[in-house]
């Protein structure tokens, strides 16, 4: 039994991370983000990753506590050993999982029915975001509107992690603009009737500061108002 679930263990770890890498390499080079084309992604692609680390996690116990009964005089040693394989495994995740993609929100195109999705692809430096489309010749990925590796053009930021709270995004109803508003601000809006889209933020962020934030967010606004869109 020991030795079952030891084994499941390690695949479900090694699949997990394996997984994070191919996600990543692919974000970075082609702009792509694995995810079911179905009517939750968001939901499933999240619950999947949640789960796989519950399992590994709940693996390295079981084992643990399995070795303690078949033989109680290595309490310590299997706590001593349990412990760090926790804390190892968890760590380890978290650092593959740093710039993946993680689906948020799907919008609709009113009159197409076409999807939007916003993703958070924050990592250790930086808090960030994009937004991908379906890719029409795979029903498991999605690709950046911008186009390109997730790397070139992109989503406003905020190295300081300011303004980053509760992303949502909104459409028009003639699906022709799509508005980001993060931390109670509208930091984005995103022509996406021109191939390929383009930002038509008013005022660029040439300096990262509060006010230049508020300015840009009240220019946008005005867009948002104008489009009859009621966050």
């Amino acid at each position: 039994m020991r030795v079952f679930i030891a084994v499941a263990t390690s695949i479900v770890v090694i699949g997990n991370v394996a997984a994070k890498l191919i996600m990543k390499t692919y974000w970075r080079e082609e702009g792509i983000v694995f995810a079911p084309q179905s009517s939750y992604p968001v939901n499933l692609f999240t619950n999947i990753q949640d789960y796989l680390l519950i399992a590994s996690l709940a693996g390295i116990l079981i084992f643990v506590v399995l070795s303690m009964i078949n033989n109680p005089k290595s309490e310590i040693a299997g706590i001593t050993l349990g412990i760090p394989a926790l804390i190892l495994v968890w760590v380890s995740t978290s650092i593959f999982s740093s710039g993946v993609p993680l689906p948020l929100q799907t919008v609709s195109q009113p009159k197409t029915g076409a999807r939007l999705m916003l993703v958070d692809k924050s990592d250790y430096s930086r808090n960030a975001w994009d937004i991908v489309r379906p890719d029409p010749e795979n029903r498991y990925q999605w690709r950046r509107i911008f186009g390109g590796s997730g790397e070139e053009m992109e989503l406003t930021h905020s190295a300081d992690g300011e303004y980053s709270s509760n992303p949502q995004i909104y459409i028009t109803d003639n699906g022709g603009r799509v508005f980001v508003q993060r931390g109670g601000l509208w930091t984005d809006c995103v022509d996406i009737s021109e191939n390929p889209p383009v930002m038509c933020s008013e005022t660029p962020l040439k300096r990262l500061v509060a006010e230049a934030w508020k300015r840009r967010s009240r220019q946008i606004e005005r867009m948002v108002k104008a489009a009859a869109i009621r966050p």
